[in-house]
C-alpha cells in the first residue's frame, strides 16, 4: 500500500479495495457520541455464539437424556473461540485508538474524516473513518499499521477495513449494517503473532435480531499446522435462540470392534454442523462427518441435542450424507429456527468469485452503503 494508495483509502472510499476482500457485523457496543468512531464495528457486534450452555435456566433434565457432554456442542465451541479470538486481536487495538486518542479531523474533496494515530510496541497505527457522501449514509474506515523505525507511508500495511452505516441504537446498544475484511497476514507482520490469513463479514444488527456471514480464506489461528477456507452463517435474535453453521476438520468419531460411535481416536472427519439453539431451552445440532473413521468416501449423520448445561439428550447415528434427523420432541427443545438437516458442501464453501473477490458474501439487506 503506497502513499498514494493509503490517502485514497482515507479520502476517497477505496478501503476495501485495499484488503482485496470486505467484511462486516452486527450488535453490541454502547454510544459513544461520535459518530465517525460508532460506524466502526466492535468485537462484541462481530461475536458468533453457539448456544447458552453452562448459563443455567430451564431446560431439560438429564434423566431425560444420555447425561453425557456434547462433542458437537465441543466443536461449535472451539470454532467460535478461534474465530472469536482472531478478531479480538484487531479490535483491541482499535478500541484503545479510539479511547485512547484524540482524533483530528481532516477535510479533503467535500470528504470529511477523524483520524487516530499512536505508535504501539513494534508499529506505528492509523485509524481513519471517513463519511460517504457520494455512497449516501454511511462510513467507511481503515487501520492499516507500518514498522516503528519507518517514517514512509509507502510502508503501511493494511489491516482492517470496511464500509458500514450506523443502524438506531438499541437501549444504548450500538447497531449497524456493511461489511469489512481483516488481512491477518499484514497483522502478523506488524507485531510477530497472532492468527494469519483472511477475515470476511457481511453484516447486520438491527433492532434485537444479528446476522453474519464469515469467510475464512488460508485462516489459521495462533498455533495450529492447518489452515481453514469457509463459511459461516450465524443468526441471533436476543432472548429467544439463533442458529450457527459451520465446516470444521475434527475428530468426530471412532471405531471399536469395528462398531462406529462418536468420540475420538486421534482420526480427523470431515465435518458439516448446523446448530439451532433456544435460549435457556437447548439446542439441536445436525452434523455430517466424511472420512477418516467413517471410511473412505463415507459419511454419516449425527445429530443431537442438549440441555442448556451442555449434556446430551437425544442422539442418533445415519449412515450417509443425506441422512435427515428424527427428532425425539420430548427430548429436544423447540426451535425458532427449523433445523431439517445438516448443511451442504455448498452452503458453506467461500464462493470462488464474486463481488470484490469475496470469501463471504453480503448479508441479505445489509449494504456498505445502506
Amino acid at each position: 500500500m503506497n502513499n498514494k494508495t493509503i490517502r485514497r483509502a482515507i479520502f476517497g472510499g477505496a478501503i476495501l479495495g485495499g484488503l482485496g476482500l470486505m467484511v462486516g457485523c452486527g450488535a453490541g457496543g454502547e454510544e459513544i457520541g461520535d459518530e465517525f468512531a460508532e460506524a466502526i464495528p466492535t468485537s462484541e457486534m462481530l461475536r458468533l455464539e453457539a448456544g447458552d450452555a453452562g448459563r443455567g435456566g430451564q431446560g431439560l433434565t438429564l434423566e431425560q437424556g444420555l447425561g453425557t457432554p456434547s462433542e458437537l456442542k465441543n466443536h461449535a465451541d472451539a470454532v467460535v473461540a478461534r474465530v472469536n479470538g482472531a478478531l479480538e486481536v484487531t479490535h483491541a487495538r482499535i478500541e484503545a485508538l479510539i479511547e485512547g486518542v484524540e482524533p483530528r479531523e481532516v477535510a479533503r474533496n467535500g470528504v470529511t474524516c477523524k483520524i487516530w494515530e499512536t505508535d504501539g510496541d513494534r508499529a506505528h497505527w492509523l485509524l481513519s473513518s471517513c463519511e460517504r457522501p457520494a455512497r449516501g449514509e454511511g462510513f467507511a474506515f481503515l487501520l492499516a499499521g507500518r514498522p516503528l523505525a519507518s517514517t514512509s507511508e509507502d510502508d503501511y500495511l493494511p489491516v482492517f477495513a470496511g464500509a458500514g452505516a450506523r443502524l438506531e441504537a438499541v437501549e444504548g446498544r450500538r447497531r449497524g449494517a456493511g461489511r469489512v475484511g481483516y488481512n491477518l497476514d499484514n497483522l502478523n507482520a506488524l507485531t510477530g503473532e497472532g492468527p494469519t490469513g483472511k477475515v470476511g463479514i457481511g453484516y447486520r444488527a438491527a433492532g434485537r435480531a444479528r446476522q453474519l456471514n464469515i469467510g475464512l480464506k488460508g485462516f489459521k489461528a495462533a498455533g495450529e499446522e492447518r489452515d481453514i477456507s469457509a463459511l459461516y452463517n450465524f443468526k441471533k435474535v436476543e432472548g429467544v435462540g439463533g442458529r450457527l453453521a459451520f465446516k470444521v476438520l475434527t475428530d468426530f468419531m471412532t471405531r471399536e470392534g469395528g462398531e462406529l460411535s462418536r468420540g475420538q481416536d486421534g482420526v480427523d472427519e470431515f465435518g458439516r454442523v448446523a446448530l439451532s439453539f433456544a435460549q435457556g431451552k437447548g439446542a439441536r445440532a445436525a452434523a455430517v462427518a466424511c472420512g477418516g473413521s467413517v471410511g473412505e468416501g463415507r459419511c454419516v449423520g449425527l445429530h443431537q441435542c442438549w440441555a442448556p448445561s451442555g449434556e446430551v439428550t437425544f442422539e442418533e447415528l445415519a449412515e450417509g450424507s443425506e441422512a435427515r434427523p428424527q427428532w425425539e420432541e420430548t427430548s429436544c427443545p423447540a426451535l425458532r429456527e427449523a433445523l431439517d438437516a445438516a448443511p451442504s458442501e455448498g452452503d458453506l464453501s467461500p464462493a470462488p468469485e464474486g463481488e470484490g473477490g469475496l470469501p463471504a458474501p453480503a448479508v441479505p439487506g445489509a449494504s456498505a452503503d445502506e
